[in-house]
C-alpha cells in the first residue's frame, strides 16, 4: 500500500527499515556471488556448446536466446583492438545475467529478503520527521 505523507507528518520505522535502503544493494551483490560461486562449474567464459550437466545446458539454452548470441557472436570476434579482454568481459556479463534469470531476478531476492525481514520482526522504531 502506498500513501502519500503531508510535509508535516512523522514517519516512523524500525531500525532495520530505516537501515534496509542502504543495505540494499550490498544484499544484492552478496546473493548474486553466492550463486555465481556456487554456479562456476558450468565455465561461464567458453561460450561454445559443449554439453554437460543440467546447469550448462541451462547456461546454453540462455545464450542461445536472440539478443544472447549476438553478443555471443561478437566475443568470439577475437583481437577487438579496443579490448583484448572483450570476450572474457562479454562471458561474465552474460553469465551474472543468466544467474539473475535462473532466480527470478530482484524481485526473488525482494521477496525473499522481505520474508527474512518479516520473520524477524522488530518492537522499536526510530522516527523520521
Amino acid at each position: 500500500m502506498i500513501r502519500v505523507v503531508r510535509a508535516r507528518e512523522s514517519l516512523e520505522f524500525s531500525p532495520l527499515e530505516a537501515t534496509l535502503p542502504a543495505l540494499a544493494p550490498l544484499v544484492h551483490q552478496a546473493h548474486t556471488a553466492q550463486a555465481a560461486a556456487g554456479l562456476a562449474h558450468v565455465d561461464p567464459v567458453n561460450l561454445d556448446p559443449i554439453g554437460g550437466d543440467e546447469d550448462r545446458r541451462s547456461y546454453e539454452r540462455y545464450l542461445s536466446g536472440q539478443q544472447e548470441r549476438r553478443l555471443v557472436t561478437r566475443a568470439a570476434q577475437r583481437g577487438l583492438a579496443d579490448r583484448a579482454t572483450a570476450s572474457d568481459d562479454i562471458a561474465w556479463w552474460l553469465f551474472h545475467r543468466w544467474i539473475e534469470s535462473r532466480q527470478g531476478g530482484p524481485r526473488h531476492w525482494t521477496r525473499s529478503l522481505s520474508r527474512t525481514l518479516r520473520s524477524a520482526g522488530s518492537s522499536s522504531t526510530c522516527s523520521i520527521a
